[in-house]
């Protein structure tokens, strides 16, 4: 990694296929895409996603995504007849039709090798050249079944273009056939040889087809690769599979003549990856991996990556990259994203975990930013890989769940919390009436940066007024905050969401801190409301530069 380059960004799917024209489907077209990531910028590295269940090139082992597509067809040809009527036409950005001609029109007609060039440019700049592999996709499976094979459904989007034949003709390799509510209770059960196989295949082609500088295997897409409770079996399972892959990579490294990293996208938390059959530890042991990233699943933001229990069970030797997101929930049934207009979230889960020392970040499903608002991605990318950099802006250091559990274990949820304790029990981190809150915060502020507490409340709770509800931060009582500014829930960019957070939030709380009482890394709220009904549903801390616009 280079220094001063310590952001990996994902280029998924359908991101450049999707939203850059025709005339962009050209080798000078995709490498003015990498020229926007790397220059000025503090990217070490770009990932590139191959696949879905589906290969998005023209592989010769996995079923590509644009197999059995006529582009010269009307729009009632087979291929689209699933999608509805507007996502059969080839009108730009649209991730139907638009997407599948692209991908068609770069590796059929044009024989662009778009992944090598991708690579290639990423040489030029200095910057690793990453594939990454979707180890379970199951985008569409959910939707295909409830549609086709049941006949309960009519999902008729993109997605619905992702299932693979081979999933379809082998019902028996999915790892929970008699569920549907969801899209990984169908995704391939990896205890099976014939499924080990195929992707080991796919794995084979790309490594033996690209001269890349690193192979992520992204085991949260989507994270289930055993059927309900066979988790423990599959980790010499999966132990076995990454052995092989790593035998692929050490053969593609004397071909080209230099090293290629093996990586793995995993879940935040060491027990939650175990409990999925992921004995990353013991990959670490063999020498099987060289990175891993850390990440949600759900791609929502986390700002207590355990980076110190991870370098006990990896070593030193390994580089550890932490994803970062300005998509925040409170808790994983809160049914909504809050996402503010400046990416403060980025800025917070960056400090974070920069500040435990955290290796790199990773970015992922920012590269739409690109398209969609690329002055303020070009703003992330010069920013987030540096804590110097990170100060001069706000940040939000929110309290937010890791989400990628084994079915049976227990989420991670403290929120929502009963402002009445409903009994006393033997839990410590409520014993009585109080409630103790972690918030993780990065370095400490500066001295004249401002510090607010914004804590919100249930629709039930009755009025409340910050004077009269007791607040301390490491035991020093705190004040309510005075100024003046957009609440956290005007704040959000999600329009789609306002309506819903407010149904769940209608009563907020600010509580300005000094910043002088703040500790590095980790600060302790307390809070000793009266015993009235209601919930709290949302805490955070919001750091806001001496510096900064916002006042």
């Amino acid at each position: 990694m280079k220094p001063g380059r310590k952001i990996f960004i994902n280029e998924d799917d359908a991101h450049f296929t999707v939203y850059h024209p025709r005339e962009d489907m050209t080798q000078e077209g995709l490498e003015r895409l990498i020229d926007y990531y790397a220059k000025g910028t503090q990217v070490g590295g770009i990932l590139f996603c191959i696949n879905l269940q589906k290969a998005l090139y023209d592989s010769k082992v996995w079923e590509p995504v644009y197999r059995g597509y006529d582009p010269d067809g009307g729009p009632d040809q087979p291929f689209l007849k699933l999608l509805k009527p507007e996502l059969r036409e080839i009108n730009s950005h649209c991730h139907a039709r638009n997407w599948i001609h692209n991908i068609w029109l770069l590796h059929e007609k044009r024989k662009i090798d778009r992944f090598q060039i991708w690579i290639d440019r990423c040489r030029h700049h200095g910057i690793e050249g990453w594939l990454t592999m979707r180890m379970n996709d199951a985008h569409g499976l959910q939707e295909y079944r409830q549609r086709i094979e049941e006949n309960t459904g009519s999902y008729d989007s993109w997605a619905i273009l992702c299932p693979s034949e081979r999933w379809k003709q082998h019902p028996e390799w999915r790892r929970a056939a008699y569920r549907e509510e969801c899209s990984f209770e169908s995704a391939f059960d990896f205890s099976r040889e014939e499924v080990r196989q195929h992707h080991l295949a796919l794995a084979e082609e790309a490594l033996g087809r690209w001269d890349m500088d690193g192979f992520e295997l992204d085991w949260l897409r989507w994270a289930m690769f055993f059927k309900p409770g066979g988790e423990k079996e599959g980790l010499e399972i999966l132990t076995g599979f990454t052995r092989k892959v790593r035998e692929l990579v050490t053969a593609a490294e004397k071909r080209a003549g230099h090293k290629i990293m093996l990586g793995a996208r995993i879940p935040c938390e060491p027990r939650a990856a175990f409990d999925l059959g992921y004995d990353v530890p013991r990959w670490a042991r063999e020498g099987l991996l060289d990175q891993v990233t850390l990440s949600n699943m759900s791609g929502t933001a986390y700002f207590d990556f355990p980076l110190d229990e991870w370098r006990l069970l990896l070593g030193d030797k390994l580089r550890i990259l932490t994803h970062c997101s300005n998509y925040l929930s409170p808790y994983s049934r809160f049914g909504a994203l809050l996402s503010d207009r400046e990416y403060e979230g980025h800025n917070g889960s960056a400090a974070s975990a920069l500040n435990r020392g955290s290796d790199g970040l990773y970015l992922f499903n920012d590269c739409y930013l690109e398209s969609r608002n690329p002055e303020m991605l070009n703003s992330l990318l010069r920013r987030l890989g540096s804590l110097k950099t990170l100060q001069k802006f706000p940040r939000r250091h929110a309290v937010a769940p890791s989400n990628a559990n084994a079915p049976g274990s227990p989420s991670n949820d403290l929120l929502p919390i009963p402002l009445t304790n409903p009994a006393k029990g033997n839990d410590f981190s409520r014993f009585e009436q109080n409630i103790s809150i972690k918030l993780c915060t990065g370095p400490v502020p500066r001295k004249n940066d401002k510090v607010v507490l914004y804590l919100g409340f249930s629709p039930d709770t009755p009025e409340l007024v910050s004077s009269a509800f007791p607040v301390y931060l490491n035991t020093i009582p705190l004040r309510p905050y005075s100024g003046t500014g957009v609440s956290m829930i005007e704040s959000n960019r999600l329009n789609r969401f306002k309506k819903k957070i407010r149904q769940m939030i209608s009563r907020e709380l600010h509580f300005a801190i000094p910043p002088e009482i703040m500790k590095d890394d980790v600060n302790l709220i307390e809070i000793v409301p009266p015993e009235i009904s209601g919930e709290l549903r949302w805490a955070e801390i919001k750091i806001i530069p001496e510096n900064s616009s916002e006042k």
